[in-house]
Order: structure tokens, then C-alpha cells, then sequence
């Protein structure tokens, strides 16, 4: 892998919470990955545990040094996402909704690192 490459891909460990927005709300702790594919657009999400989590393709809509802006359906989920990623301190807020439900994230990412 290239340097150039390794700055169009970005592959981050994440984990945090998922919050449902309810009467009483209550966290979920919750564990995924997220590749960043800046030559694609894309932000794809892979599955460590359940629920919560989406295993989509998300388009990216804008980014620049400091941010990273993301949205899209989850056909897992059935709900369209919405979020962003601060490059600086590894911050992702995603906001999934449909008609009955609305789900709140809030990770923390770090860059996962080969072993070889």
C-alpha cells in the first residue's frame, strides 16, 4: 500500500454508545468499524455486535481536513442515517431515523493498525 493510498482509505475501530429516543432513553453500548473511502465517497459500516449497528454504504457529501459528512439509507436498519466524523479527535455522531424511531450515536474512533 502506498502512502497516497493509505490517504484514501481510512479504516477506524470504533466504540461508544446507541442511544434510542424514548420516554426514558437509555445507552447502548456498541461496537463497529467504519472504512472511510475517499476515492469512492463511501463510508461503510461493518458490524462487531448487534443491534444497532448498520453494515451499508453510506455516501460521503462533503469533507475537508478537520470534518467528514456522511448520509444514507441503511437497508439493515431500515432507517436513513445521517452523520459526521471529526478527523481530529476520532468524534462520530450519526443520527438514524424512520417514521416510528430515531437512534442517536455517539463514538469514539481510533485508526486500526496492521499487525504485518
Amino acid at each position: 500500500m502506498t502512502a497516497q493510498a493509505a490517504d484514501e482509505t481510512l479504516t477506524l475501530t470504533c466504540k461508544g454508545t446507541a442511544t434510542i429516543r424514548a420516554d426514558s432513553p437509555k445507552p447502548y453500548p456498541l461496537s463497529m468499524d467504519l472504512i472511510v473511502n475517499f476515492t469512492t465517497r463511501t463510508v461503510d459500516g461493518t458490524a462487531r455486535q448487534r443491534p444497532y449497528v448498520f453494515d451499508d454504504q453510506l455516501q460521503i457529501t462533503e469533507w475537508n481536513d478537520v470534518t467528514v459528512i456522511f448520509r444514507g439509507f441503511s437497508q439493515f436498519l431500515g432507517k436513513n442515517i445521517s452523520g459526521s466524523m471529526d478527523r481530529m479527535t476520532g468524534d462520530v455522531g450519526m443520527l438514524a431515523t424512520s417514521k416510528t424511531e430515531a437512534i442517536d450515536y455517539s463514538l469514539k474512533c481510533t485508526p486500526t493498525r496492521r499487525m504485518f
